[in-house]
């Protein structure tokens, strides 16, 4: 059965993130997060020297339920199928959401392929079935959107707050091009 997800682009600056583990998938997480300005807690008995290098919190413990605190998004970046289960019941109990690194089927959500371009922000997903093929067609787009495609949306955002503050009537703001 495919997965149904739901697009959506959260605001994560200053939100609670857990991370468990500290491994390479939990580097590559964190760097992603980092740049949405989550604050980032990372519980892991080791940590790889990319993880050491970011500005996230390192605890050194093994995983117990209440490393979940008050976070919402939950990361199992272990390796081991049977911690990253339990992880994902907690956070579940918790009312958080789980991402299961490498177990799409499990998870509460998905990682889709990324590219930013300043405020433009391109996303392919495969609801998990296919990361590689999502990668590809991401860098498909690479050369389609350029750098200036972010400024264009920097621009077509200024262009709109002065429509938002001249043109009250809702309608009138949507057919204005």
């Amino acid at each position: 059965m495919t997965m149904k997800t739901y697009p959506v682009e959260l605001n994560l600056a200053d939100r609670p993130v857990l991370i468990v583990g500290g491994g390479e998938v939990a580097a590559r997480r964190a760097e992603v997060l980092v740049a949405a300005g989550a604050t980032i807690r990372v519980v892991s008995l080791s940590f790889v020297p990319e993880l050491e290098q970011l500005p996230v919190e390192r605890v050194v413990a093994a995983y117990t339920p209440e490393a979940i605190g008050v976070a919402r998004l939950v990361f199992a970046c272990t390796d081991d199928p049977l911690l990253n289960a339990r992880i994902a019941a907690d956070t579940r109990a918790a009312g958080a959401l789980c991402n299961i690194a490498d177990d799409p089927e499990s998870s509460d959500f998905v990682m889709p392929a990324v590219l930013r371009r300043g405020s433009l922000t391109l996303a392919v997903g495969t609801a998990g079935a296919s990361p590689l093929l999502a990668a590809r067609i991401r860098d498909e787009l690479e050369s389609q959107f350029g750098p200036d495609s972010g400024i264009l949306v920097d621009e077509l955002q200024w262009a709109r707050r002065i429509i938002r503050q001249q043109v009250s009537d809702p309608a009138a703001r949507r057919n204005i091009h």
